[in-house]
């Protein structure tokens, strides 16, 4: 049952933390013009100093029920952006001292993804 009750709280929170990203989007769009991407930048640094926030309160040792948890975390800042989960990935293998594998994840992080992106546009353009 625990497990239903998480899951439907990631949901809840992923569609808040979706919503959020697209009304922000639209409002730094509206004043920021479309010659870069500010709204992305914006919303990555949010998202990364939310759960970096939340990851601090808990590492305090504050009490936050699993569902609501799992609500802000794997919910909200999933759903709002999941680069503050990538953040988050990397600090931890960083706290554990593993450097290179930060750095290895990083790299084919950034270069795996291009590189599927590109892939992955070129083919739907070419069927």
């Amino acid at each position: 049952m625990n497990a239903i009750i998480d899951i439907i709280c990631v949901a809840l929170g992923g569609a808040a933390g979706s919503a959020g990203r697209y009304a922000i989007s639209r409002l730094i769009g509206q004043h920021a013009g479309s010659g870069f991407p500010w709204s992305t930048l914006t919303i990555n640094v949010a998202g990364c100093a939310i759960l970096g926030m939340l990851c601090g309160i808990i590492a305090r040792g504050v009490q936050i029920p699993t569902p609501v948890r799992m609500f802000l975390t794997v919910g909200f800042c999933g759903g709002f952006t999941t680069f503050s989960t990538f953040a988050g990935e990397n600090v931890t293998l960083m706290s554990a001292g593993r450097i290179a594998a930060s750095a290895c994840y990083v790299a084919l992080s950034l270069t795996l993804g291009l590189t599927a992106f590109f892939a992955a546009q070129r083919l739907a353009s070419a069927i």
